[in-house]
């Protein structure tokens, strides 16, 4: 029996049926010792995958299943998704290894079982019954993997791209990390990424940033331990990169801070800096305050609802992230369990608290200094509309897109398209390695 595939099904069962973060179980499950390397890379590859494409896997199996997938064992679902997405999605692997190993693994807890798993997969096999759609959305929606609804707001969103940006949501690109060189330097670093056979590339903005091909969880990478790197997408490091441009010293706010990435990258561009890292629960400050020990950087923490003023803080930041809960459309390529909590309705919530942060954390600004909003998403409800709203409401502030532009064409000059500058404010469109991403630079006159 295939080891690797059975802890994949285990995993991907654990994700589904307890809404739980993939990364975080997947970092938990990899992190001894027990699985080589590679069998790491491919539990993740077949995880990730497989929640990547989950909505068009499941669409074959009920074209070609009599039970309704919420009648199915938890084995028989799991092992049935991860062979499907090996024959559909992953060519290395032969369709004859994928079918016999997941039949052997059902089967030796169900016989009944292995034998509907075998079945179904040589159906899909001999394409007996290829699915139809009734219009491009559904077509689309299969190809991509997304549902419906989501087709359509691409589409409306990116009316000369959306193909482009859903097939980069698609796909799971691998990681990237970001060296923090307060404890190594990126050249050293690469060198104990040799030593381990790891393959890599440099990133786009910096050369603290790194992209790894996946190789199972982050805490197997060299130099965990030591506070080397830290995992972040280079997309998500753009704000304090253009944060620390507007100041030198004094206070810095992350007012929903967690996991911390962006309050420690600030911190390590300007070691000088006061940095005050807020969010909502002492869980989450938990975490961030053993990240920034593991990384070595004096940032204070502090529980606080950035909705709600602190009337000590009012006009004391010479700058302020503002990082908002947001939908992370962006991130589905690289968190493809965000495609099973998205909600229409709760997108629209979030712009009504968007807008209250923005225009709560505000006032903590000093007049000339600058602050960066920022989201995860891809959703003009939560970006563009509410940068402008807050605009028309507060005339002491304005775009401020000079450094934005300074992006833009240095990403050009690499021949990077992702990068949209449009109404003074910036998107990131997915792929190349990048998340989807939005920030608009705010500054206070």
């Amino acid at each position: 029996m295939d080891q690797a595939r059975k802890l994949a099904g285990d995993l991907l069962t654990k994700i589904t049926k307890e809404n739980l973060h993939s990364g975080t179980v997947l970092d938990e499950a990899l992190s001894g010792d027990k699985l080589s390397i590679q069998d790491k890379a491919f539990v993740t590859e077949l995880v990730y995958g497989s929640l990547a494409r989950l909505y068009s896997i499941d669409r074959m199996i009920m074209n070609y299943s009599k039970v309704k997938l919420k009648k199915m064992e938890d084995q028989v679902l799991s092992q049935l998704r991860l062979a499907i997405y090996q024959i559909k999605y992953l060519d290395r692997v032969p369709s004859f290894a994928a079918v016999s190993e997941a039949v052997t693994i059902v089967r030796k807890k169900s016989p009944r079982g292995g034998g509907f798993v075998n079945g179904v997969l040589r159906s899909i096999l001999r394409d007996e019954k290829p699915l139809k759609f009734k219009d491009e959305v559904e077509e689309l929606a299969f190809e991509f993997s997304l549902k419906p609804d989501l087709v359509r707001h691409f589409m409306a969103e990116f009316p000369q791209r959306y193909k482009e940006v859903m097939a980069a949501l698609v796909q799971a690109e691998g990681i990237c990390i970001r060296i923090n060189v307060d404890q190594i330097s990126p050249k050293a670093y690469m060198e104990l990424l040799d030593e381990a056979d790891y393959e890599y590339r440099p990133g786009w903005f910096s050369d603290q940033f790194l992209y790894l091909d996946r190789q199972g969880g982050m805490r197997s990478l060299p130099g965990y331990r030591e506070g080397y790197f830290s995992v972040q997408n280079e997309a998500a490091a753009l704000p304090p990169m253009v944060l620390a441009k507007t100041m030198e010293s004094g206070l810095a706010l992350d007012l929903c801070a967690a996991p911390g990435g962006k309050s420690a990258f600030l911190k390590e561009i300007l070691p000088d800096l006061s940095v005050i890292a807020f969010d909502l629960t002492e869980q989450k400050l938990l975490r961030m305050r053993e990240n920034f020990k593991r990384l070595g950087l004096d940032i204070k923490t502090k529980v606080a609802d950035a909705t709600k003023f602190l009337p000590e803080l009012e006009d004391q930041a010479e700058g302020i992230l503002m990082d908002v809960p947001c939908s992370g459309l962006g991130l589905l390529g690289r968190k493809p369990d965000i495609r099973l909590h998205i909600d229409q309705k709760a997108m629209q919530e979030l712009s009504e608290i968007q807008l209250k942060i923005l225009n709560n954390g505000s006032r903590y600004l000093k007049s000339g200094a600058h602050l960066i909003y920022s989201t995860c998403t891809l959703n003009r409800g939560e970006n563009q509309d509410v940068v402008q709203k807050f605009l028309k409401e507060q005339p002491d502030f304005s775009l401020d897109d000079t450094l934005l532009m300074d992006l833009v064409e240095q990403a050009h000059g690499k021949g990077l398209d992702q990068l949209v500058l449009e109404e003074g404010m910036l998107t990131v469109l997915p792929g190349q390695g990048l998340d989807g991403f939005f920030l608009a630079v705010i500054k206070k006159s």
